[in-house]
Formats: structure tokens, sequence, C-alpha cells
């Protein structure tokens, strides 16, 4: 009984696990995003019209 168990708390770490790796590129994405617009936004401030 206790090795079924044991088995059920690791499938759900590895799930969490999983997520949590899905979250960490999604934000690494949106902080490169960020970057880029940042450097668009000074760029336009840049600009004469």
């Amino acid at each position: 009984m206790g090795s079924n168990y044991e088995m059920c708390i690791y499938n759900q770490f590895m799930e969490v696990m999983g997520c949590l790796d899905a979250t960490e590129k999604a934000c690494a994405v949106k902080k490169e995003h960020k970057e880029d617009v940042d450097w668009l936004n000074a760029w336009i401030d840049g600009m004469i019209f």
C-alpha cells in the first residue's frame, strides 16, 4: 500500500514540475517581448515627427 501512495505522490510531483517548467518558459518569453517593446518605444520616442 505504501508503494502505491509513493508512486501517486511522485506522479503528482512530476506533473507539478512540468507545469513549473512551462510557466518559467512563458515568463522568459514575456520578458524578452517586454525588452523588445521597451526598445521600440525608446526608438519611437527619439523620432522627430
